[in-house]
């Protein structure tokens, strides 16, 4: 029997997928290199600050502090430039190259080669080039499979998955055990190593993704692109929005460590399982979720089904605090970890452009997500000392809940403004 003739999308599928499977092999491998040197970075920098704990703490809030405040102004030029006529495969190298040379300079500083302000310099620029790396991988899933947008969340999700669920389930736990055995130092080489392999991949095995049909666009102010969500119409406006509700209760991070040690009592041991059992979560529902919810509710009905789910969630968490029940609303809440892989693929449905700049609109809703980081995190800190002594330890919780609830709104409205326009 005669095999049908390939079809142009069909081959582009194909391409796609070819590309896909590699660039997320080599993001796997960068995210689990780069967390190996999660559990030592602390003690190596506490010994260059001559045993100070006071001031590894201070060093480590300013890491989150100054990579978000650099992440706003790198991320936007980044979707600038791989929007233009450079593209985006070398910003990813110069990504893979500035996280390498971090773990050098983490192996450096344990040597007592460097000092702290050097490895705190070096550990910020690493930090900074993983989140470009994924922000710029992100615009890449978008004109690899700019030929059929369905697949960009299921694609995107499985990103999400691998670095930030499965990354953070291999790196830690695998830097723990070398350096059990090894010391820092044997952490610091694994790092190295996997470092410069992820180097090498992404510049010998990643090609451009989409190369042949990505379309370039007019290069426009980076700087002001987040903002520019707001003025292309009432759809992306909403949707907007939505993002930047939901990036709120990404500011909840401030209080999941105190929480499990003042409430639960978890030791070291408690909170690396609780870890587990999080990320095991997050990397399932990413991978297993976000295609299948997509399919069957289509990307606007699956965003707003996961808001409604993170809302749910977070109601649970601020009024039930034994470990079992939040596990519960863990799990109920699962839904709405894709939604930033879904908002990826709306994001381009709701722009009024045929060809609009993926790589600025991936930039400008991380930016978002910054923006809320960096707008929650203290406020819901200081939330949690507050309710705490009251007897009300899940306050934050209840402001998530409500910030969840506003961005279900918000998508309810962004998808009825698109049908209108439809």
């Amino acid at each position: 029997m005669c095999k049908p003739p390939k079809t142009t999308e069909m081959d582009a599928d194909a391409a796609a997928e070819h590309w896909a499977k590699r660039a997320l092999s080599i993001g796997l491998l960068r995210s689990v290199s780069g967390m190996v040197l999660t559990p030592v970075v602390p003690g190596i920098l506490k010994s260059a600050l001559g045993g100070d704990q006071a001031r590894v703490a201070m060093y480590q809030a300013d890491w989150i502090f100054y990579g978000s405040a650099i992440q706003l102004i790198i991320g936007p030029v980044c979707g600038a430039i791989g929007d233009g006529k450079l593209g985006r495969k070398p910003i990813l190298v110069a990504c893979a190259l500035l996280q390498a040379l971090g773990a050098c300079a983490v192996l450096a500083a344990h040597e007592g080669l460097l000092g702290p302000l050097q490895l705190w310099s070096a550990w910020l620029l690493r930090q900074v080039a993983t989140v470009a790396a994924m922000t710029t991988t992100s615009a890449s899933i978008s004109d690899a499979y700019a030929h059929d947008r369905t697949k960009i969340a299921k694609t995107a999700a499985r990103l999400g998955g691998m670095q930030m669920g499965v990354g953070m389930l291999l790196g830690p736990a695998l830097g723990a055990t070398i350096a059990s055995k090894y010391g820092p130092r044997g952490t610091g080489v694994v790092a190295i190593l996997g470092g410069v392999l992820a180097l090498l991949g992404q510049l010998v095995l990643v090609p451009e993704a989409g190369a042949g049909t990505r379309t370039k666009t007019e290069v426009k102010n980076p700087f002001v692109a987040p903002l520019r969500l707001f003025s292309e119409g009432a759809p992306l406006r909403y949707l907007a929005c939505a993002s930047l509700c939901q990036a709120l209760c990404r500011g909840e991070s401030a209080v999941y460590s105190p929480f499990m040690v003042d409430i639960w009592g978890a030791g070291p041991k408690g909170l690396a399982l609780t870890m587990t059992v999080v990320g095991a979560t997050f990397a399932a529902s990413q991978a297993l979720l976000v295609g299948p919810l997509v399919k069957k509710f289509g990307a606007a009905g699956a965003l707003r089904l996961g808001y409604a789910c993170s809302t749910l969630q977070r109601v649970i968490w601020s009024y039930y605090t034994h470990p079992g029940v939040m596990l519960v609303g863990l799990a109920l809440g699962s839904p709405g970890f894709g939604a930033d892989s879904i908002i990826q693929q709306l994001a381009l449905d709701y722009h009024p452009s045929s060809t609009p700049p993926r790589g600025e609109l991936a930039a400008s809703f991380s930016s978002l997500g910054t923006l809320g980081v960096l707008a929650s995190s203290k406020v819901l800190g200081g939330l949690f000392a507050w309710g705490a002594p009251l007897g009300w330890p899940g306050a934050p919780f209840a402001v998530g809940a409500a910030a969840t609830f506003c961005a279900f709104s918000c998508a309810s409205l962004g998808a009825r403004a698109k049908a209108k326009t439809a």
